[in-house]
C-alpha cells in the first residue's frame, strides 16, 4: 500500500483503503487465525503483520487526525475480536455468562496497543532519519517559507503557528511528547535533539 490520490485530497480516503486491505488480510488467511492447530502466538505475530502493517502503512508521511486514528482503532479491535472468537465478544450464542470483553482487554490480550502510538514510533523515527541523512527538499517543504506569503511556519517561541503545515503540528507534538522538558520546539540546536533519538528509546512507547 502507498499513498493514492483522490479526487477529494482526504486522509479519510487512505484511511478507509487501509481498512479494506486489512479486512482483506484476514479474510485471506481466516482458516490460520481460526485454525485450532495454531498457537495464539502464532496468530499474533501473523496479525501483527498482516493487520496491523495493512492499517499503518505508509501513513506516516500523512498527516491523521484523532477521528482517523479512531477509525483505525476500531478495525484493529473488530478484527481482533474476529481472532479471539468466542472469547473477544460479549456474549455467546448458546452461553449466558454475560462476559466483560472490551477493547482494552482484546488489545491486552493479543499484545497490541493503540495505533495512535504506533503511528507516533513510525513519525518520530522517519523524522529522525530525515535530519540524519539531510533531506533538506522534506526540511524546506516543512519548514520553509511559505512562497504564497512570505511568512515562516515557525513562530518565535519555536512552535508552529497556524500556517504550518498539519503534519509539523503532529511531529512537534510527538517531540514534545517524547522528549518532554528537552524539547523547545525548532529553535537553534533542535536538530542535534532529534539526532539524539535512540531506537529503543521509541520502541519503549509501545
Amino acid at each position: 500500500l502507498g499513498p493514492h490520490l483522490h479526487v477529494s485530497m482526504r486522509v479519510a480516503h487512505e484511511v478507509g483503503l487501509r481498512i479494506r486491505a486489512a479486512e482483506q488480510n484476514f479474510q485471506d488467511f481466516s482458516k490460520v487465525f481460526r485454525s485450532s492447530t495454531t498457537d495464539m502466538i502464532g496468530k499474533i505475530t501473523l496479525f501483527k503483520c498482516l493487520i496491523q502493517g495493512a492499517l499503518v502503512s505508509a501513513m506516516v508521511a500523512l498527516p491523521v487526525k484523532a477521528k482517523d486514528v479512531t477509525r483505525l482503532d476500531a478495525a484493529q479491535n473488530r478484527l481482533g475480536r474476529r481472532l479471539l472468537g468466542r472469547q473477544g465478544y460479549r456474549r455467546v450464542n448458546g452461553d449466558n455468562r454475560d462476559l466483560d470483553v472490551t477493547d482494552d482487554t482484546v488489545r491486552r490480550k493479543l499484545r497490541l496497543c493503540h495505533l495512535a502510538i504506533v503511528l507516533r514510533q513510525r513519525r518520530l523515527w522517519y523524522f529522525h532519519g530525515v535530519v540524519k541523512h539531510r533531506k533538506h527538499q522534506v526540511l524546506a517543504v516543512l519548514l520553509g517559507r511559505g512562497g504564497w506569503d512570505g511568512k515562516w511556519p515557525i513562530d518565535v517561541d519555536g512552535t508552529p503557528t497556524r500556517l504550518a503545515p498539519d503534519w509539523l503540528h503532529l511531529i512537534h507534538g510527538d517531540l514534545r511528547a517524547f522528549f518532554k522538558d528537552r524539547w523547545r520546539g525548532f529553535r537553534a540546536g533542535w536538530k542535534f535533539v532529534v539526532l539524539s533519538m535512540k531506537k529503543e528509546d521509541v520502541d519503549a512507547l509501545s
